[in-house]
């Protein structure tokens, strides 16, 4: 086979599947590194007059 070697080209639709696949992968190791934790709400103080 003469063309053994030649680079494939980037398929549009496996290259997004791969990248999603690979974040899985990222949260997986090191688990919400980059999302923001969720504090509870702040109590808001009721003002008695």
């Amino acid at each position: 086979m003469p063309s053994r070697n030649k680079p494939k080209r980037l398929d549009r639709n496996r290259s997004w599947r791969v990248a999603r696949r690979k974040k899985k992968r990222d949260e997986l190791v090191n688990p919400k590194k980059r999302t923001r934790v969720r504090t509870k709400p702040k109590q808001k103080k009721v003002s008695q007059e």
